[in-house]
Order: structure tokens, then C-alpha cells, then sequence
């Protein structure tokens, strides 16, 4: 019976309790199962993950988890902080993702999902390492109000991403934005030291290739703080006819 739902494609809902075949889910690439949590939340169609599988993708003290009986969702709920794993949705079918509990992501934590359109965090804290958002073209807008680290190339190449809102970001490594074609709008009103802009003050290739005009949110310390002209990177973006406003 392995594979026994293989290529389903009408199946909506389906409730497995702990049941697994040769140790192997038996319900591989059957689209329409949302797997909800009561604290974090995702729908990866058409691979959809397991308890198990959602047990190696989030990390944390006191998470439990549990399958409700009457929907068959799949709950995780903690007292405490969690971590996304590294690649743990690398090259998925994830369409959304949202949770109050999540603080800290890692490398490739969602990199290569070319359906996931929203991404909800808000006391997301840190994002270690890099290209944790590559190339997620359906991604249009994104808030992290608590962010205040984001590392290299974050969101390269998310060719659909429109507008970015840091509101406690202190710093981002190089290559942040690039390749980020439609980004056109960028909050970062927190953003402190003289590094905070991809590293150092010079051209970091934060912002490479993003839309044709736009506006972004800086603190005035940028005005000055490349040798007394302005960072590197904002000077690029003046380039591309972009707008700043300083506070």
C-alpha cells in the first residue's frame, strides 16, 4: 500500500492519524491539504509534509505536536521561541507560511519557492546566513516589524518582490535586494553604523538591478557616512532615479 494516494488529484482532505506505511507517508503529491497550526501555519502542495517532516523544519524548546482528529490538520504549539531550519522549505511547493512564534531563520530556510505569495512573521528577530528568500517570485510584500539583522542576498532575485517594511532593522549584508526587479518601495528607518548598508559604505550591490525609480526610508546618517558622501549603495539607487527620505 505504499504510495497508495500517489497523484491524487481530488483529494481534499485526509486523516492518516499516525499511521505510516514501511515507515513512508502514503499520500505524496495529493494537492488541497492544508496543514494548519495553531500557532504556525503552511499549505505545501503537492508535497505535503508530515508530522515528522514538520518536526525537522521547526526547532525549539517546549513544541508539541499533535493531529486534530476532525480536519486532520496538523498543530504546533510552544510556550517559547522557534527556528525554521536551514533549507527547510528549500525548492517546496509552499504557498504561505505564518507564525507568532518564529524569531529566527536560516540559510535557505525558504529559498527556491516559486509559489510562496505570503509570509507572515512578526517577531521574526533574525535572519542568519544567506539567500534565505532567493528567488521567490511570488512574493510581492513583506513586513518583519522586529527584524533587526538580515543577512547576504535575503531576497535576490524575488523578481516580484514590490515593497520591503524593516521597521527595527539595524543591518543587512550585500546583495540584500539584487535582482529584485519590481521593488520600487523600502522601510528601513532603524538602520545603524557606518556598515549597516551591505557591509561597508561602499557599493555592495545591495540594490543591483531593482525597479526604475522608487523610495526608500534611511536614517540621515547616510547622507555622510561614506567619507563624507553619500553610502555607496543609496548612491546607486539615486542612479535608478529613486527617491530617499531621511529621518
Amino acid at each position: 500500500m505504499a504510495q497508495a494516494y500517489l497523484g491524487n488529484t481530488s483529494l481534499g482532505n485526509l486523516y492518516l492519524g499516525s499511521t505510516q506505511i514501511n515507515n513512508t507517508p502514503s499520500y505524496y503529491n495529493t494537492p488541497n491539504i492544508t496543514i494548519l497550526n495553531a500557532v504556525t501555519s503552511f499549505d505545501e502542495s503537492p508535497l505535503i509534509p508530515t508530522k515528522a517532516d514538520l518536526e525537522s523544519k521547526l526547532t525549539g524548546e517546549n513544541i508539541t505536536y499533535f493531529v486534530n482528529t476532525l480536519n486532520s490538520d496538523v498543530y504546533a504549539t510552544s510556550i517559547s521561541n522557534a527556528t525554521v531550519t536551514a533549507s527547510a522549505f528549500e525548492n517546496s511547493f509552499i504557498t504561505f507560511f505564518s507564525s507568532p512564534i518564529i524569531t529566527e531563520l536560516n540559510v535557505y530556510s525558504f529559498a527556491f519557492c516559486p509559489s510562496m505569495s505570503v509570509i507572515d512573521l512578526p517577531n521574526l528577530v533574525t535572519i542568519n546566513g544567506s539567500q534565505t528568500f532567493i528567488n521567490n517570485d511570488a512574493l510581492t510584500n513583506v513586513n518583519f516589524p522586529k527584524l533587526e539583522i538580515m543577512g547576504t542576498g535575503t531576497f535576490q532575485g524575488s523578481e516580484g518582490l514590490i515593497s520591503a517594511s524593516f521597521a527595527l532593522l539595524e543591518s543587512f549584508g550585500p546583495s540584500c535586494f539584487s535582482g529584485c526587479t519590481s521593488l520600487n518601495w523600502l522601510y528601513v528607518p532603524s538602520l545603524s553604523g557606518s556598515n549597516a548598508i551591505g557591509g561597508s559604505s561602499d557599493a555592495n550591490g545591495c540594490f543591483l538591478d531593482v525597479a526604475n525609480s522608487g523610495s526608500i526610508t534611511v536614517p540621515s546618517f547616510y547622507q555622510t557616512n561614506n567619507a563624507g558622501n553619500l553610502d555607496g549603495d543609496l548612491a546607486y539607487l539615486v542612479t535608478k532615479g529613486w527617491a530617499i527620505t531621511w529621518v
